[in-house]
Parts: structure tokens; C-alpha cells; sequence
């Protein structure tokens, strides 16, 4: 059976096909009585509208973008769960769109989503210098990146999150600290390692910096070539959580105890932290705000509902927890 056409329910109601689209889009003045006629040969033959061609005449989808750089990196499914759930709560849907890090993937997304008319794009991938996001036809928004002070972001306190995992290490006796930071093209990755530089050179100490992938089996290779020599270190200081989980488990294939003679902490909070052992100690981002926060701002501003006075910069606090790969402090 073919669906019923706007022709139909004109030819029921005995009226104009213009009429029919007025009350279905709620655009220009019908009359009470036509109204009703309207409205009940609708219900009469069970009319749906056809909503690609409601989305042309209104130039408006309720769809949101959502670019992510690693669909394997449990921190990122975390923020769009977040996403989805208040986009759902405000009548939007999610595109989820996985570019593995690969800027020309971006590229291609971004072309796609440009031409399937979605109103906006949160974007969670590395800096891409080829795509102006600032003049898209839509409204964008950065999440745990800050990429261009015109457009919105939403992240935390990278560098901050940087200062106090090394002070803690610091506080709980340890002095030659490394670093393994996150890639270069990652604005997060610069801060946490700028935080952490800081406070090394504040209590004269030498820092050290090396670099890994987002990923547990580059950290694990890493840290075994680290290993396999006399340990120069006596505490880690990882760029997230995954990396974190590959050093330790460098570390207990060389038999160094954790937290004893090297103490781990790693950064964003995901819930693998629990399930390691022991469990890991990590600089926690309130990962489910930060996904709601840009989902309400993106949606706020699709609809012109968003406050000038409004910062168009959103920076969450972070905290440490401990657990088992550090010391307490005394």
C-alpha cells in the first residue's frame, strides 16, 4: 500500500494542496473550519508528512554532526552518549561520524554532513588546518578541543590537570618524572604537558617529555623499550588514561612494582581506571557535563537562543583520584 500524498488529503478536505502544507508546516493564516477539515481528513487517512520535504521547505532537520577522532577510545563514546541523550531530550538526532584520526576523512564528513542539511556539528578531532569551520553553513562546536576563538568549545582545565598530577608525584616523594604526552596536533595534549612543564621548572627540576598515540598497545610497546634498560623514572605522568594502562602493563611484564619503585597516574577518568590492577590513579574529567554542556549550547545556538553574554569558551574543573598506581599522600 503507497503512503497517502498531500494531493489526498486536499482532494478530502476539499481543498487547495497549499492549504494542506500551511497547516501541516504551520507557515501563513487557515481558517478555523478549514482547519478542522484539514486536520481531520489527516487523521481520516492516516497522512504522515514526508519529512525530507518538510526539511527542504523548513531548511531545517533537527540532526546534529558528531565528529570523533577514535571510536575505540572509550573517553570519546562516553562524551557522546552525553550528547545523544540531550539531543534525543530536545528532538534532534545524532550523526556519528568516525574519521580515525585522518584529517582528509574529516574533510569527507564534514563535505557529507554539509550536503545532508544538518543544522549543526560538534566536532571532537585534532586541529585540521584545511577546513574553516567558522565559515560553515551551520553552527559548530568544539568538545575537548579548542581549535578558534569564534567558534564554540567546551573542554576542562587541560593545563591545570597538568599541574596537579605532577604535584602530586611530586608531594608523594617522587622527582624524575616523565611525561608521555599525546599527539602533537591535540591542543589538549599541548596543555596537559605545558602544566606539567611548569611545575617542573618551578621546583628546578629537569622534565622530560616523550610522545604515544592515544592508544594502550603503543604505551605498552613504549614502555617496555623504557623497561628493558635501568628505570630512569620513578613516576609517569600519561597524556590520558589508555596510555597510561599500556605503561602499566610494561611495567608489571618487567616486574617493577607499581606503585612502589614507579608511580602511574593517567588523565580523563574513563572507567577502564577501575579495572586495571592495581587500579589506576587519574586527573578525572566530568566527562558526561562536558558531553551534555555541548549538546544544550549547540542546540541553543541552532536556535538563536543562545545569550550574547555568553562565553563562547566553557572550561569544566578537574580533580585527581587516587587509586592504586600512587602512593597516598602522608
Amino acid at each position: 500500500m503507497f503512503p497517502t500524498t498531500i494531493r489526498e488529503v486536499a482532494k478530502r478536505a476539499n481543498v487547495s494542496e497549499a492549504t494542506v502544507s500551511r497547516v501541516i508546516n504551520k507557515k501563513g493564516y487557515v481558517g478555523k473550519e478549514t482547519l478542522k477539515k484539514v486536520e481531520a481528513a489527516i487523521a481520516e487517512l492516516n497522512y504522515t508528512p514526508n519529512e525530507v520535504a518538510r526539511m527542504l521547505f523548513k531548511k531545517k532537520s533537527n540532526t546534529i554532526g558528531l565528529l570523533i577522532p577514535d571510536i575505540t577510545n572509550p573517553f570519546f563514546p562516553e562524551l557522546a552518549k552525553a550528547v545523544e541523550a540531550v539531543a534525543q531530550r530536545l528532538g534532534y538526532l545524532l550523526i556519528l561520524c568516525n574519521t580515525e584520526s585522518n584529517p582528509e576523512t574529516e574533510k569527507k564528513y564534514v563535505r557529507e554532513l554539509t550536503h545532508k542539511y544538518v543544522d549543526g556539528l560538534i566536532i571532537m578531532n585534532q586541529n585540521n588546518e584545511d577546513i574553516t569551520y567558522d565559515e560553515l553553513p551551520f553552527p559548530t562546536l568544539f568538545l575537548d578541543r579548542v581549535h578558534d576563538k569564534r567558534v564554540l568549545s567546551v573542554s576542562s582545565q587541560n593545563k591545570e590537570g597538568g599541574r596537579i598530577a605532577t604535584e602530586y608525584l611530586l608531594q608523594t616523594g617522587s622527582k624524575r618524572i616523565l611525561h608521555i604526552r599525546g599527539p602533537h596536533n591535540v591542543t589538549t595534549a599541548t596543555e596537559r604537558a605545558e602544566g606539567y612543564q611548569e611545575v617542573m621548572k618551578k621546583n628546578n627540576l629537569a622534565a622530560h617529555v616523550m610522545d604515544c598515540d592515544y592508544a594502550t598497545e603503543a604505551a605498552y610497546q613504549l614502555g617496555k623499550s623504557l623497561f628493558k634498560k635501568a628505570v630512569e623514572y620513578d613516576a609517569i605522568f600519561a597524556g590520558n588514561d589508555l596510555i597510561a594502562a599500556g605503561v602499566l602493563m610494561a611495567a608489571k611484564e618487567y616486574q617493577i612494582s607499581v606503585p612502589d619503585e614507579l608511580q602511574i597516574i593517567g588523565y580523563d577518568g574513563i572507567d577502564l581506571c577501575k579495572h586495571t590492577s592495581p587500579q589506576l590513579t587519574t586527573i578525572q574529567q566530568p566527562i558526561y557535563k562536558m558531553g551534555e554542556q555541548a549538546a544544550i549550547l549547540l542546540i541553543a545556538q541552532i536556535e538563536n537562543q543562545l545569550q550574547e553574554k555568553e562565553s563562547s569558551s566553557h572550561s569544566f574543573p578537574v580533580e585527581l583520584i587516587q587509586r592504586g598506581t600512587t602512593k597516598p599522600l602522608r
